[in-house]
Formats: C-alpha cells, structure tokens, sequence
C-alpha cells in the first residue's frame, strides 16, 4: 500500500501595508475628525508613528506657544517702555515740587523780612505817639484837645503850657476783637510823651481819668508781636526784671 504523501497546509499571508501608507493614514485619521473612526480602528499603531506623532504635536505646540509668547513679550516690553516714561516725569515733576518749595521757603523769608522793616519803618513814624483808651464817647473830636490837656496836667503838674500844645489828636478804629461798648483809642502824637508815660507809670491816674490806659502807639505787627509775649513782659514787670 502505497504511502500517502504528506499533507501540507499552507498558511496564508497577511496583507501588510507600506509603513509610510499606514503612518499617513492615521495622521489623517488623527487629524481629520472626518475620517471614519474604523478606518484609524483598522491600522495597527506602531511605537515609530506614535513617537514621529509627539514630536510633530511638540513642534506644532513649540510654535504656537512661541507665537503667543513673542506677542506677550512684546506687549510688555512696550508697558515697560510707557512706565519708565511715567517714571522720568514723576522724577521731573518731583525735583520740580523740591525746587518749588525751596522757592515759596526763601519767598517767605523775604516777606518776613520785608515785614519787619516795613514794621520798624512804621515804628518809628509813630514814635512820638501815645494811644490813650478809655476816653468816652461823649467826648468829641473838638472837646478831645481840652480833655487830653487836662489829663496830661493832673499826671504832670509841672509841665507847662507850651508842652500842652497838641499837633493832633483823633479817635483810631476799633479792633476786631473789642467789645461793642468800648470806645476808640485815641491817638496822640506828643513831645513830651516819654515824660507822661512815665509819670503814668509811676503814678495812678485819679478822678475822671482812673480807668484810662495809656501806652506807646505801635504798628499792628508790633503789637501782635507784643500781645504774644504779654504773658513774659507781666512777670518781667511784676518780679522788677
């Protein structure tokens, strides 16, 4: 009986596409959202695609973030540039104000100083004059020469009438500050005021003239000067410094 021979079955191929096929249809299918899904389903993934496939999507990612980045960078460098701009003028106006207020220091140091000899110049216009306050009103302008002639005469009985002689005598407005009652000074202007004044002090007016006061005739700077240091110049004179 005669051998049968061998039986050999012979095992299909399998149908394998180009590599370079296979990559491009599944980036297509990666891709192209409108590709049908079993057709990337169908293509067997190798590690080359998937690696080849990262390194384009980081390139394309690289390049976009590069685009963006460059555009912030440039967004940026022009805020830097509009803000070293607004730091020089806030630089320039700040060396400006420092300058200005040097300037207003020594504008108020004139002024002051101005003031002062404006003070002093006036100071010694008045130099001659005696305020008197107390006078009444129903003393008037033309009764005013009489009435002060009087006074001068029971503070300095000795003083005789060529001494009496008045250059002119008148009411002065009243300060703000006075009562409504109050009666204006009156202001003097005398030769012989340094010996009434110190007859007054050192003596008290009697009679008719005991509320009076009489005093050196300052300008108004003087005597808000004087009125700031009344406290001092009171316990100057009443310790007999």
């Amino acid at each position: 009986m005669a051998a049968s021979p061998d039986i050999v079955y012979s095992t299909p191929k399998m149908a394998t596409a180009p590599s370079n096929m296979v990559a491009t249809r599944l980036k297509t299918a990666i891709y192209n959202p409108n590709m049908p899904p079993q057709l990337a389903e169908d293509l067997p993934p190798s590690a080359g695609m998937i690696i080849q496939l990262i390194k384009d999507l980081r390139v394309d990612l690289k390049n976009d973030f590069k685009k963006d980045f460059d555009a912030l960078y440039g967004a940026m460098e022009g805020i830097n540039q509009r803000t070293e701009i607004i730091e020089n003028r806030l630089h320039s106006q700040e060396q400006s104000h420092l300058d200005l207020v040097e300037t207003v220091k020594e504008l108020q140091k004139q002024v002051h100083q101005q003031a002062e000899k404006l003070a002093d110049a006036e100071d010694r216009s008045r130099r001659n004059n005696l305020r008197i306050r107390g006078i009444p009103y129903n003393i008037n302008s033309l009764e005013l020469p009489s009435y002060f002639q009087t006074m001068v005469k029971s503070a300095l009985p000795t003083a005789n009438n060529t001494d009496l002689l008045l250059d002119r005598i008148h009411r002065f407005p009243k300060p703000g500050n006075a009562p409504a009652a109050a009666p204006k000074d009156v202001i003097h202007y005398y030769h012989i005021k340094e010996e009434f004044i110190g007859a007054v002090r050192t003596s008290v007016l009697t009679g008719d003239y005991s509320s009076m006061k009489v005093f050196q005739d300052f300008s108004p700077q003087t005597m808000r000067r004087r009125i700031s240091t009344f406290h001092y110049r009171a316990k100057t004179k009443r310790d007999k410094i």
